[in-house]
């Protein structure tokens, strides 16, 4: 399996609109995508990468494998 490493949060919000996410709004640099029947996913925008780890908690709050997470990155 690939190793998961930081992208832009362009891309990271481009992957979880193809789970369906959508944005809800935005509080300073940090946008929010929701979800029915999902809690809402954070992802700060001020950086030009977004960590590991803040994917990693995504994923989690989603529902979403890692697997799942770079294989949607990659398309």
């Amino acid at each position: 399996m690939p190793r998961l490493s930081p992208v832009s949060p362009r891309k990271l919000v481009r992957a979880f609109k193809k789970l369906g996410f959508r944005e809800s709004g935005q509080v300073g640099s940090h946008l929010k995508l929701s979800k029915r029947g999902c809690r809402p996913v954070i992802i700060p925008t001020n950086k030009k990468e977004v960590e590991v780890g803040i994917m990693l908690a995504n994923c989690k709050t989603a529902g979403i494998s890692r697997a799942r997470l770079i294989e949607l990155l990659q398309d």
